[in-house]
């Protein structure tokens, strides 16, 4: 019974794969056949390379909750204040 139980323990202690794990990013170019499903834009108030990339993520996470299967990185910038990651979201299959 205790094995069992820490055989439980064990299953719920994995890290669950994040849904944009699969998002392939690629170019404009190879999306010509794909359908758009949208643009998805996410900000961070971090600054620097960890508020981007947290913004990233986040706007590939909402992409991939959407339905899509590939993204293409629209538009980034930062300020001294935020930080902003967009990309357009398609489903390529």
């Amino acid at each position: 019974m205790k094995s069992a139980f820490l055989l439980l323990i064990a299953a719920c202690a994995t890290a669950p794969v994040a849904p944009h794990a699969a998002l392939r990013e690629v170019d404009e170019t190879e999306v010509a056949n794909c359908r758009l499903v949208g643009r998805f834009e996410s900000n961070s108030a971090q600054p620097g390379e960890a508020g981007m990339e947290q913004a990233r993520e986040e706007a590939r996470a909402r992409a991939a909750a959407a339905g899509a299967t590939t993204v293409v990185t629209d538009r980034e910038w930062q300020s001294p204040d935020a930080v902003v990651a967009a990309v357009k979201a398609y489903d390529c299959k």
